[in-house]
């Protein structure tokens, strides 16, 4: 049986100020409202 570790404050620590990954969902989200502004953009011109 496997069994929850115990959360200490240089675990939480580490943890918490680790910021790996956060510029991939930097991109992630620019790129998703760009796409939403093209296709407003689509929406718009379309005759």
């Amino acid at each position: 049986m496997n069994t929850i570790p115990t959360l200490t404050r240089a675990h939480a620590a580490r943890l918490f100020t680790d910021e790996s990954g956060a510029a991939t969902a930097e991109y992630a989200i620019t790129t998703m409202a760009a796409v939403a502004f093209a296709g407003l953009l689509v929406v718009i011109i379309r005759p």
